[in-house]
């Protein structure tokens, strides 16, 4: 393992003060933060060099995409996936909430109805209240390996005139990659009643299991790929969130003009250093990206280990992708549980703020020696039951 993923982790009081998961207090107690999806590990090497060569060069006007980042963009949706996908194709904006906002009230207008499977992140039915659309949450059935849709209840939606489904895969929180099988059924619902997708991929290139592909719903079949807006960005993998660099796939002529003109004045480009380490992070950091796979497996492991025998909690298995465990509270109501885990130091996701109720969310994205001190913290937090 390279230096830099095991390097000591410390926080200047700036750095305190101004990122958003290490800002989160309780007053007078020292607080771990597992909650919002960051990692705690340095940026690769090469993304570093490239934002300090932006820098140097001493001018960060407004920039363009440039023509490089679009063109390793489709040779890695090919090299992956096996999905051809034109640099014409591409849209980048700042954020994937943004794009899902956009994309709800364009496609789905004032009153349409989007339908949403939960427990899920939030923002993917936030973004239809907020807009003035009407979102029509399902329930997922079962859970871990059996986890599935409710087909029955979104077919018998989708008749009555539904606009967009919201499908997040790899899935958050749940932490699954939904199946090829999957995916064919869902675009022939979507086919058959003349439905939009909205696919959130952020956490594609986190896929924790050898035996497990994860798919882009667009890559099935042209057919699909025609109504299907898929949103990427590099910033979950390569722990750029804070610079917004995010890109929306639509390979369908009319959907991507009518979403181009809709973002105008509304969704901002992403500055020069975001293209900047975006082309980093594809280009030259794929070596980076498989050392921080291996580690995060080890600290998943780890989770999963810890509360394998507990009578109190129970972690969603298995876990394919990305570096949130979906844990259930058997005991103790999540209300309660936050309670507890601020009291410790603690500060974890609540599982109903994604449709979740009876679970939380922990990140794992952070080096062993914190996350170790955080489970023994849990473990400490419900001593007295």
């Amino acid at each position: 393992m390279n230096n830099f993923l095991n390097e000591e982790f410390n926080l200047s009081n700036y750095d305190k003060a101004n990122l958003t998961k290490w800002s989160a207090h309780q007053e007078g107690a020292k607080m771990l933060p597992f909650w919002v999806a960051d990692m705690d590990f340095m940026i690769a090497p090469a993304i570093k060099e490239a934002l300090l060569a932006g820098v140097k060069g001493g001018r960060l006007g407004y920039g363009n995409v440039p023509e490089e980042l679009n063109k390793v963009v489709c040779e890695r949706l090919d090299r992956i996936y096996g999905w051809q996908v034109q640099p014409s194709e591409i849209i980048w904006k700042m954020g994937i909430v943004p794009f899902l906002c956009i994309i709800s009230r364009t496609f789905a207008g004032l009153g349409g109805e989007v339908v949403v499977p939960t427990p899920v992140y939030y923002h993917l039915f936030n973004a239809p209240d907020w807009g003035g659309q009407r979102t029509i949450r399902i329930p997922f059935t079962g859970q871990g390996n059996t986890l599935d849709f409710d087909w029955v209840k979104i077919e018998s939606t989708m008749k009555k005139g539904v606009k967009i489904f919201s499908l997040c895969n790899p899935h958050n929180p749940g932490g699954i990659v939904f199946k090829e099988s999957q995916l064919n059924k869902l675009g022939d619902l979507c086919e058959k009643y003349d439905v939009l997708i909205c696919s959130d991929e952020i956490h594609c290139d986190l896929i924790l299991d050898e035996n497990t592909k994860h798919t882009p719903i667009a890559s099935l079949n042209k057919k699909l790929a025609a109504r299907t807006l898929t949103l990427m960005s590099p910033s979950k993998s390569f722990n750029l969130a804070g610079l917004g660099a995010s890109f929306c796939v639509v390979q369908n002529k009319a959907i991507h003009q009518k979403l181009t003109i809709a973002a105008r004045g509304i969704l901002h480009d992403p500055p020069t250093l975001g293209y900047r380490a975006a082309l980093a992070a594809y280009k030259s950091s794929d070596w980076w990206l498989k050392e921080l796979i291996i580690y995060l497996i080890s600290n998943r492991d780890l989770v999963i280990d810890f509360f394998k025998d507990s009578s109190f909690f129970e972690v969603q298995v298995p876990h394919e992708a990305t570096y949130l465990a979906w844990i259930e509270s058997k005991k103790i109501s999540t209300d309660k549980l936050m309670d507890l885990f601020l009291k410790a130091g603690l500060c974890l996701s609540n599982g109903k703020i994604f449709d979740g109720d009876k679970y939380f969310r922990l990140n794992f994205g952070c080096h062993k020696k914190t996350l170790l001190e955080g489970l023994q913290l849990i473990k400490k937090s419900i001593a007295k039951f």
